[in-house]
C-alpha cells in the first residue's frame, strides 16, 4: 500500500482522496470477506464442550488480559 500512497501523495488532494477511499474499501471488503469465510466454515465444524463453555472461557481470557495490563502499566 505504501508504493501506491506515495505517488498519490504527490499528486494532488483528489488523488489522495480517491487513494483514501480505494484502501478504506479494500480493507473493509478483506475484513467482511475473511469473517463471511470464517462463519461459514465454522458451521461445519461440531465444537462440543466449547458451546456450552465458550462464554465462560472468553470471561477468563478478558479477566487475564485485564490482569496483564494492570501489571504491565502499574506505576
Amino acid at each position: 500500500a505504501f508504493l501506491l500512497v506515495v505517488p498519490a501523495a504527490n499528486a494532488g488532494a483528489c488523488s489522495r482522496a480517491l487513494m483514501a477511499v480505494a484502501f478504506a474499501l479494500a480493507t473493509l471488503g478483506t475484513y467482511v470477506g475473511l469473517s463471511v469465510a470464517s462463519v461459514m466454515s465454522l458451521k461445519n465444524v461440531a465444537h462440543g464442550p466449547l458451546e456450552r463453555y465458550g462464554e465462560v472461557l472468553s470471561g477468563v481470557v478478558i479477566a487475564l488480559l485485564g490482569v496483564v495490563f494492570a501489571i504491565w502499566f502499574r506505576n
